[in-house]
């Protein structure tokens, strides 16, 4: 379990996970969060599609930008392990 209030440095992160996203301000949720944002859609809202409507822009630990399809960022929010919106270095599955 990962001690409250931890920090890590940007190199123990996946260098493609994702750091924040454009959030989804037309569904349940917040979204606005920034780099706290949650990535199970049903408490932040999920992933903005104001690009296109099959997806949104996320900011990757690299600082680079990219654009994922909704379906795609949906399979990894949903998942019960360690991938690129589940990231956290203190934890075995990134919860």
């Amino acid at each position: 379990m990962t001690p409250p209030g931890a920090s890590y440095k940007e190199a123990q992160f996946r260098q493609d996970a994702f750091m924040s996203w454009e959030p989804d301000d037309l569904g349940t949720g917040y979204g606005y969060n920034d780099g706290a944002s949650y990535p199970d859609p049903t408490q932040d809202g999920g992933l903005g599609r104001r690009h296109g409507k099959i997806g949104g822009i996320v900011l990757n630990i690299s600082s680079s930008v990219m654009f994922i399809k909704s379906n795609i960022w949906y399979v990894e929010a949903r998942s019960t392990t360690k991938n690129r919106l589940w990231c956290n270095p203190g934890t075995v599955n990134g919860h």
